[in-house]
């Protein structure tokens, strides 16, 4: 066990006198918060936990983020504290409270946080990844929950900072190097080539003409991408993406953003100019070519013939095997002290879930039935 526990529920943040304590940090929750019936009789990670601690080992964190070095992937997560501090009234999160001028806080609040501490963190490699940066910064939210009330006015700041967190990380995710150029070069940065190029597309959403955008992989059954010129963000029928071409695919479309599409083809050129300029051969594909997100890695060797794919590391289970022979040792000769001991055996659980070798109890009924499955591993991206 760690520490004191939180009586708050961390999913709807009220109290009550039954809940479910995580193994490996503060957070507890209601039963029907994790679409529980019944308590686990083994010790218990939350989906945070999980969450987290699959995003932070190196073998299993996304393959985008693994393309960044240390430094880089340093960086990006100051960028997204210092997004935060630039939100309306967030100064008055900046520091911790003052439990002085509120000596009830701590009676209320088990993990005090704010700004700076997230910043702390990140400079010290505490949090490592984007669902750690997430999942700090709701303590921020829940925090405020708790001791000012859901309709406070200073819940909706501390929800905004939720917010901007959650929406930069989501873009993290989806490209890391592109989120690098855009804090470095602004708006510019937009134009940068990324160590694994993006596949440049013609794009269309409903009421728009088509759009030159780069194409971001499959997501929710459609493509995902970038627009040129707006930067915008969305995801559009496949149907709807084409292979970037000399000529639009469909030119005879009314269009009302006229000089706007113009900017945005001058945007995609400038694009291009810098993918020549890392020594790539640009040939652009055949007009009306359609794009299939399946075949994303052919269509950019197609399309940059030269290329060559890059290759993720091998895989690491260095830091599993160790805590697996940590936790058999245990086994045979318990600690002394239970306080470790929970730790070891918690720490060994989530390692066994995270690599798929070990379901737990608490998850087993929920992995029987798939429509529970998919909600409860939701739960910590919320």
């Amino acid at each position: 066990m760690v520490g004191r526990k939180d009586k708050f529920c961390w999913k709807c943040h009220k109290e009550e006198k039954e809940v479910l304590s995580c193994e490996l940090c503060p957070r507890s929750y209601h039963l029907k918060c994790v679409l529980l019936r019944e308590r686990p009789q083994e010790a218990w990670v939350c989906p945070e936990c999980v969450l987290v601690t699959h995003a932070d080992d190196e073998a299993s964190r996304s393959t985008n983020m693994r393309m960044m070095t240390l430094k880089e992937q340093r960086k990006i997560l100051q960028n997204v504290v210092k997004m935060m501090k630039d939100v309306k009234l967030a100064d008055n999160f900046f520091e911790h409270v003052n439990t002085t001028e509120f000596p009830d806080y701590l009676q209320f609040i088990v993990k005090p946080m704010c700004i700076s501490t997230l910043e702390e963190m990140v400079d010290n490699r505490e949090i490592t990844s984007t669902q750690g940066l997430f999942a700090e910064t709701k303590w921020i939210h829940h925090n405020c929950v708790v001791y000012n009330g859901l309709n406070a006015g200073l819940t909706g700041v501390a929800k905004a900072l939720k917010k901007i967190c959650r929406d930069e990380c989501i873009k993290i995710e989806i490209c890391p190097e592109c989120f690098l150029h855009t804090c470095r070069h602004g708006a510019k940065g937009f134009i940068r080539v990324c160590k694994r190029p993006h596949v440049p597309v013609w794009a269309r959403m409903t009421g728009f003409p088509f759009w030159p955008a780069k194409a971001m992989g499959m997501k929710d059954g459609g493509v995902q991408v970038f627009f040129f010129a707006d930067h915008n963000r969305a995801v559009v029928p496949s149907s709807e993406v084409f292979l970037y071409s000399q000529d639009i695919p469909f030119p005879n479309q009314r269009n009302s953003r006229k000089q706007r599409l113009e900017d945005a083809v001058e945007e995609m050129k400038q694009h291009l100019n810098q993918l020549m300029k890392k020594e790539y051969t640009l040939k652009l594909a055949p007009c009306q070519t359609p794009y299939d997100p399946n075949r994303d890695e052919e269509h950019r060797r197609m399309m940059l013939p030269n290329y060559v794919e890059w290759v993720p590391q091998k895989r690491s289970r260095t830091n599993m095997t160790d805590t697996m022979v940590s936790y058999s040792k245990a086994v045979q000769e318990p600690a002394e002290s239970t306080h470790t001991w929970g730790v070891l055996r918690a720490t060994a659980y989530t390692n066994m879930f995270v690599h798929g070798t070990y379901l737990l109890g608490a998850v087993l009924p929920l992995l029987l039935n798939p429509d529970l499955t998919a909600k409860w591993c939701t739960l910590g991206s919320e």
